[in-house]
């Protein structure tokens, strides 16, 4: 225990608990304590968790600058659920005060399309940056859009609204909702609350990604990384979504998206209805 100088709470003291990844229920005294700290142990039991998941000893360190990597490396593909980095993604969500859906009947299925539009306006950009930059952004937006607009209509209970707060509707139908994000322009807490309350996160390979921390863990909630040439080979989000048992895709792309790959994509993830 170590005292935390300068901050408010100069008086108190700060409490490491380190445990081993492979805590179980039975004949464990502390499951009362680890209960009340927050409720990882018994999640861990009831959270959709798929069969035949693996639970190793593995987690995520920040390994080079700060990226988020895993400790097996970022190079080759990891697909296990850890459950050391499931429920750092809980704790992390219980510090905000980020709700569970798991257990709830959401009135929407939520869809986070993060943008770099701003950051690829800087003036310099590292070649790395310049080689995931998209020029046709906003066209390849409409034109999804016009596909969820059509995907609701065509014999479907469901209507499709964007760019607007994401909250939860009255409507009996199941609401199909789109926000856009760039994290350049936008504070933190906003993003912790959208990456926080998404279904279904796609964006460009780049740090931002590393906010699907926060996105709630399990098979319900995944990820479309939109893969240039420059970014292939990189696995950080990729394990991280395993890790977590979130779905998991990775779309190869050019600097122009394909609107049929990027909606195929799309459309495996939505509701079925």
């Amino acid at each position: 225990m170590n005292q935390i100088p300068n901050s408010p709470f100069a008086n108190a003291v700060e409490i490491q608990l380190i445990t081993k990844d492979d805590i179980g229920l039975e004949n464990d005294r502390f499951v009362d304590l680890y209960d009340r700290m927050f409720p990882i142990s018994r999640r861990l039991q009831i959270e959709n968790i798929e069969e035949e998941t693996c639970l190793p000893p593995t987690l995520h360190v920040p390994g080079a600058g700060s990226s988020l990597l895993s400790s097996t490396g970022v190079g080759a593909p990891y697909l296990c659920t850890s459950s050391l980095v499931w429920a750092t993604s809980l704790y992390l969500r219980h510090m905000y005060n980020l709700e569970s859906r798991l257990f709830t009947e959401a009135a929407e299925f939520r869809i986070l399309w993060v943008s770099r539009k701003y950051h690829e306006r800087a003036e310099s950009l590292s070649g790395f940056a310049q080689g995931r930059k998209i020029t046709n952004e906003a066209s390849t937006l409409q034109a999804i859009y016009k596909k969820l607009n059509e995907y609701c209509n065509i014999g479907r209970d469901c209507t499709f609204i964007r760019d607007r707060s994401l909250s939860v509707s009255p409507s009996r139908k199941q609401v199909i909702a789109w926000e856009v994000i760039d994290p350049t322009v936008i504070g933190l807490r906003s993003q912790i609350e959208l990456f926080g309350n998404a279904d279904l996160v796609i964006g460009v390979h780049g740090g931002a990604l590393g906010m699907t921390m926060f996105c709630e863990p399990g098979a319900h909630v995944a990820l479309i990384e939109l893969q240039p040439p420059a970014a292939r080979g990189n696995y950080h989000f990729h394990n991280i979504a395993h890790m977590t048992g979130r779905r998991y895709t990775a779309l190869n792309v050019g600097q122009q998206l394909s609107v049929d790959d990027v909606w195929g994509s799309i459309e495996n993830h939505l509701p079925r209805l």
